[in-house]
């Protein structure tokens, strides 16, 4: 949570650069034709103009802004991005922050030591066209409304003042049989120089566990787990708000708050029974797409939606990730895949409303691999769902892979 903000609406320079398609091999190769002509866009861009959002190729988003406040010496400037559409390659005063492959997760980059009186932020994206013949080797995870049909190529930017120790990723979730309720929080703590902080967790507006730890130069890892003396059971609710609980990670210097966290999570038992193609959530039989609807990640991750209006009435659906289809077998893009649908699943997983995870509509038999790999990566990070394949996107048959 930042201490202050500052969003890049707009409006920005939209130049396309060049149309592009991926090759067989996982190349992108320029192709020729005429581009469309440079415009100014406001962020984040919406799907109301088909010449932006349906262009394929690479084009360079551009946006100039000043800096003349002076930063107090704990400040620390970050750029934020909600989402960026496929390949991203950011560039501050000409000088490179990084790049960021997948269209549906934030990103930030730190640039205190870059800022001038007059910046110019370049955001380079690119998404190749997939031609026909590739349409069962595809090399982007993007088959989901939030790409297909829009909302957003590039999503909200901003800045963002942190202090010099800072939260980085964050997932938070809860595991209850009957015999304990835990809350797990696990994540790393983001810091220029080596330092004590206290860390808290605050369930219910009542501090839950607290630690002093010494914190390192570059990324410190820490896993929490704590029982949770009092819960109340998330289920579906007929006009009632459904039972969920209130966590806050906060980041303290003695009585300096130097960063938090927080989300909603509850506490929910649920089963798959196989063959009456239901789970079973405490003492409902929830059949799928009636009772159990499949529900495509449909905007940005960090939006929250639809997920967060689930948890709130008490909708139970499972999460369908971005991939339809065939893929292609290349190593080094399953890497990749795992690494975008783990983000992905670390991101969601504190949703009580997501009883389980499609990895994957209509695979093709050589998706075999991929499949094996992200179902995987997938239960080593969420061990507590199950996890489906979807033959046929209009059939509500899944085939479980891992539970």
């Amino acid at each position: 949570m930042p201490e202050d903000s500052i969003r890049l609406l707009g409006p920005w320079e939209w130049q396309p650069l060049a149309r592009t398609a991926l090759r067989a091999d996982g190349q992108v190769e320029t192709l020729g034709g005429e581009l469309p002509a440079p415009r100014r866009v406001w962020i984040p861009i919406r799907s109301a103009d088909p010449e932006i959002t349906h262009f394929r190729g690479r084009v360079l988003y551009r946006r100039y802004f000043h800096w003349v406040s002076k930063l107090d010496y704990w400040e620390r400037i970050w750029i934020y991005f909600e989402s960026a559409d496929y390949f991203a390659r950011v560039r501050l005063n000409d000088v490179p922050l990084g790049e960021h492959e997948g269209p549906l997760d934030p990103f930030t980059f730190p640039i205190t030591a870059l800022l001038q009186k007059r910046n110019c932020l370049e955001v380079e994206l690119e998404v190749p066209d997939t031609p026909i013949t590739l349409q069962h080797a595809k090399w982007m995870l993007r088959e989901t409304p939030a790409c297909v049909n829009g909302p957003a190529i590039l999503g909200e930017v901003r800045l963002e003042v942190f202090h010099p120790v800072r939260f980085g990723e964050v997932s938070v979730w809860t595991e209850w049989s009957t015999t304990r309720a835990l809350l797990h929080v696990q994540g790393k703590i983001l810091a220029e120089a080596a330092s004590d902080c206290e860390l808290y967790v605050v369930y219910d507006n009542h501090t839950l566990h607290y630690q002093r730890l010494t914190v390192q130069v570059g990324q410190t890892p820490f896993s929490i787990e704590v029982p949770c003396p009092r819960i109340y059971v998330w289920d579906m609710q007929e006009g009632q708000p459904a039972a969920r609980h209130y966590v806050q990670l906060e980041l303290a210097d003695r009585s300096v708050l130097l960063d938090a966290r927080y989300c909603y999570v509850g506490f929910r038992r649920c089963s798959w029974e196989e063959n009456k193609q239901a789970i079973r959530l405490n003492e409902h039989l929830l059949h799928v797409g009636t009772t159990l609807p499949i529900v495509d990640i449909q905007t940005p991750v960090a939006e929250g939606k639809p997920f967060e209006s689930a948890d709130e009435i008490g909708q139970p659906v499972l999460c369908r990730l971005p991939l339809r289809g065939g893929y292609a077998t290349d190593d080094a893009f399953i890497q990749r895949a795992q690494q975008q649908v783990g983000r992905l699943v670390l991101l969601l997983q504190h949703h009580p409303s997501i009883l389980g995870w499609v990895v994957h509509t209509e695979p093709q038999p050589h998706d075999a691999a991929l499949d094996a790999a992200l179902s995987q990566a997938i239960h080593r990070l969420d061990p507590e769902r199950s996890i489906f394949i979807q033959p046929e996107a209009n059939s509500p048959e899944l085939i479980l892979v891992r539970t």
